[in-house]
C-alpha cells in the first residue's frame, strides 16, 4: 500500500453541505484538509436538490402571478411555459457550484475526485476517475457521504417515465399528468410546481395526511390549497404496482377498503432518502450503526473517536442547515475549540416551499399537549389580519404558537407568505428563551409580514390583539 506523500490533518468523504462546510471551516481553523467527491462538488443539495428545486418553484410562482396579473391591473395575453423552465434550475445550480469551487480553492482545500473507502482509522483509498487508486493518511476523518432517494420494491425507476427527485429535472418538458408517490416536503413541493404549471397531479401518500410529520392544521391547509389547484389526493393509500403502457402508465393503488387505477404520463417517487454508507468501509472498521444510520455523540464522533460523521448519514433531520451545524460541531471538536457545543435539534426550522410556504420550529400542538397537558396553550392568528399580506396579494394562512404558562415558546407553525423567512424570528425568540410577554413590547415596522409575530405575542400574553 503506497501512500500519497502529502499527509492531511482531516480527510472528508463527500462535498455536500456537510462536507464542504466542514472543509472550509477546518481550513479556516488552520487544518490541512482533503475533500473527496465521487460526483459533482456540492452534492445533492446544490446540484439536484435544494437549489434547483427552489429555482423551479420560483419559476412556477412567477407563472402563477402572470396568470393572475389582471388583479394588479396588468393585461397579459396567453402566457405559456416552455422547456426553459427546466433549464434555469440547472444554470443556477452550475453557478452556485462554481462559486463553491472558488471558495474551496480560496480556502486551500485540496479536492480529489473519486470513490473513497475507509482503509483504517487513519487512512482512506480513493479510486480516481482514471481508475488509478491512491491512498491518503490523516489524523481525523469525516464521513459526509449524504443520501440518495429511497426506492420502492418492484418499481423500476427508468428515468424515462418513472423518476426520483434526483432525475426529475432531466424530464425537460411539463407533462400533462403526473403521479407523485409520497407527500412529504419533497413530494408536496413538486405537487405545487407541477399543478401550478397546469399538470394534472395525483398524490399518493401512505399516511393519513400529506406532510405527515407536520402539525395537522398545516397539513390540512396545504391539502386544501393543492386541491384548489386540481390535485387529487389518495391518503392512506399504497402503490401496488405500475403497468407500462405504450402511451401512459397505469398506477394501481389501494387502501384498506378501496382500490383505484390512475392513468398518468409519468411517475415521481418521493418516499424519503437512504444514507450513503454502503461500500465505504463502515463494516470493515466496525463503526457502529443503528437502523441504517451511523451512531455519533454530540460532537459527531463515531464509535471510533477520530472518525466523525455528519449530515444525512445520521438519523437526524435531513436538512442542509442541520448538516452545516453538525459539520460545525465536528470541526470545532477536532480543533479543540473551547465551548464547542453540539447541535440544538429543538431549534431546527422545518420548511416546505409550497405556496403558501410552511415552516415550523419546536414541538407542535399535539406533542405539547401530550407532554405538558393543560400547562400549555395554543394561540393562532391569520394573515388575513395582516395589511402587508394584502398589499402583496398573498394573505393565505396563519401563524400558531404554543406556549407554556410562563409564555415561553414551545413551538411555532406558520403557513403563509415568506414563512421560510419569518420562522427565524421565532427561532431567535426560542433560542434566547424570551417570553412572548416581552416580545409584545418590541416595535415592529408597519406594514410588514413580521407584524404578525407582534400581534400573536399580544394574543398569547393578554388574550387579545388589535388586528385579528
Amino acid at each position: 500500500m503506497e501512500f500519497n506523500t502529502e499527509k492531511y490533518d482531516v480527510s472528508i468523504l463527500g462535498s455536500g453541505p456537510a462536507g464542504y462546510f466542514a472543509a472550509i471551516k477546518l481550513s479556516q481553523l488552520g487544518k490541512k484538509v482533503l475533500l473527496v467527491e465521487k460526483d459533482k462538488i456540492g452534492g445533492v443539495c446544490l446540484n439536484v436538490g435544494c437549489i434547483p428545486t427552489k429555482t423551479m418553484i420560483q419559476g412556477a410562482k412567477v407563472f402563477d402571478e402572470i396568470l393572475n396579473a389582471e388583479q394588479y391591473g396588468i393585461t397579459v395575453n396567453k402566457p405559456s411555459v416552455n422547456s426553459n423552465i427546466f433549464v434555469r434550475p440547472n444554470n443556477v445550480a452550475v453557478q452556485v457550484c462554481k462559486n463553491l469551487e472558488s471558495l474551496l480553492n480560496k480556502n486551500n482545500v485540496n479536492v480529489v475526485k473519486g470513490n473513497a473507502f475507509l482503509e483504517d482509522k487513519n487512512s482512506i483509498s480513493v479510486i480516481l476517475d482514471n481508475c488509478e487508486k491512491q491512498y491518503f493518511k490523516s489524523e481525523k476523518i469525516i464521513i459526509a457521504t449524504g443520501s440518495r432517494p429511497k426506492l420502492l420494491k418492484d418499481i423500476n425507476v427508468d428515468r424515462k417515465r418513472i423518476f426520483t427527485s434526483n432525475e426529475v429535472f432531466s424530464l425537460g418538458r411539463v407533462p400533462k399528468s403526473i403521479v407523485i408517490i409520497g407527500a412529504g416536503a419533497i413530494g408536496a413541493e413538486f405537487a405545487y410546481i407541477f399543478s401550478t404549471l397546469q399538470t394534472k397531479v395525483y398524490i399518493i401518500e401512505i399516511a393519513d395526511q400529506i406532510l405527515p410529520c407536520e402539525d395537522k392544521d398545516i397539513s390540512e391547509y396545504i391539502a386544501r390549497v393543492l386541491k384548489r389547484k386540481g390535485c387529487e389526493m389518495f391518503t392512506s393509500f399504497k402503490v401496488e404496482g405500475i403497468i407500462q403502457k405504450e402511451a401512459s402508465l397505469e398506477v394501481n393503488v389501494a387502501s384498506e377498503n378501496r382500490q383505484a387505477k390512475i392513468e398518468s404520463e409519468c411517475v415521481l417517487v418521493c418516499v424519503g432518502r437512504t444514507p450513503n454508507i454502503d461500500n465505504i468501509g463502515i463494516e470493515k472498521l466496525g463503526i457502529r450503526c443503528d437502523k441504517g444510520y451511523i451512531e455519533v455523540n454530540k460532537f459527531m464522533q463515531t464509535s471510533i473517536k477520530n472518525i466523525y460523521a455528519v449530515g444525512d448519514v445520521l438519523n437526524t433531520p435531513a436538512f442542509a442547515h442541520v448538516a452545516y451545524h453538525e459539520a460545525l460541531a465536528a470541526s470545532e471538536n477536532i480543533c479543540g475549540v473551547k465551548k464547542a457545543s453540539g447541535v440544538r435539534y429543538d431549534l431546527v426550522p422545518k420548511i416546505t416551499y409550497t405556496e403558501p410556504q410552511t415552516a415550523t420550529i419546536g414541538i407542535n400542538q399535539k406533542q405539547a399537549e401530550e407532554i405538558y397537558g393543560n400547562n400549555c396553550k395554543a394561540s393562532k392568528i391569520y394573515f388575513k389580519a395582516n395589511a402587508k399580506a394584502h398589499t402583496i396579494n398573498n394573505n393565505e394562512g396563519f401563524l400558531k404558537v404554543i406556549t407554556n404558562k410562563k409564555l415561553e415558546l414551545l413551538g411555532a407553525s406558520i403557513v403563509g407568505p415568506d414563512a421560510s423567512e419569518l420562522i427565524h424570528q421565532l427561532a431567535l425568540i426560542k433560542y434566547a428563551n424570551i417570553s412572548l410577554d416581552r416580545v409584545k413590547n418590541v416595535i415592529f415596522g408597519h406594514p410588514t409580514l413580521s407584524e404578525i409575530i407582534w400581534e400573536i405575542s399580544n394574543l398569547a400574553a393578554i388574550g387579545k390583539t388589535i388586528h385579528n
